[in-house]
């Protein structure tokens, strides 16, 4: 109906009919859109690059071999925290039962997820809530090193900017 009217108008000269045709993309075509735009494309800095363009600044680094060192300290920071659960004690506390790879996809945590879905006996989720503990806990103390790494290459003001960030505790 809606190429008959485009045909009635004079519009299919103008607009081809593939475009008429062409389907909306799903959710996941656009979330993979996005995350192409994010990332370094026509020379434009992605998210990262662009928050550690401004820590530089903050920073007041003018030397690239001082910036290399203390960049690569942060990245390692960010990447952990990646490792570890996200959001306040309330987020937390309500189960994500959905797919596993989902919310908070590590293999630990849909380990986990499956034995509660599954119902499994309680000696087996205690076991797999313990495997997940240590790894959590493994994960903490590498953030922790990490940290003490970067704050040992930064000067006083700089350790004071990266606590600002979020980067460091205080």
């Amino acid at each position: 109906m809606l190429v008959r009217a485009a045909l009635a108008f004079g519009i299919a000269t103008v607009v081809p009919v593939t475009l008429l045709a062409q389907k909306k993309p799903d959710k996941s075509e656009r979330r993979d859109s996005k995350r192409e735009s994010d990332t370094v494309s026509n020379g434009k800095p992605n998210i990262e690059e662009k928050g550690l363009a401004r820590l530089r600044e903050h920073f007041a680094i003018t030397d690239d071999a001082e910036w290399e060192l203390i960049a690569a300290r942060i990245r390692k920071i960010i990447e952990l925290r990646g490792s570890l659960p996200k959001g306040s004690p309330a987020t937390l506390a309500a189960p994500s039962f959905g797919k596993p790879g989902g919310r908070g996809g590590s293999p630990e945590q849909d380990s986990l997820r499956t034995a509660l879905k599954d119902n499994l006996p309680d000696a087996e989720i205690k076991l797999r809530l313990v495997h997940q503990h240590q790894i959590y806990r493994q994960n903490e103390e590498r953030l922790v090193k990490a940290q003490d790494e970067l704050r040992a290459v930064l000067t006083v003001r700089q350790e004071a900017v990266a606590v600002l960030a979020g980067l460091l505790p205080p």
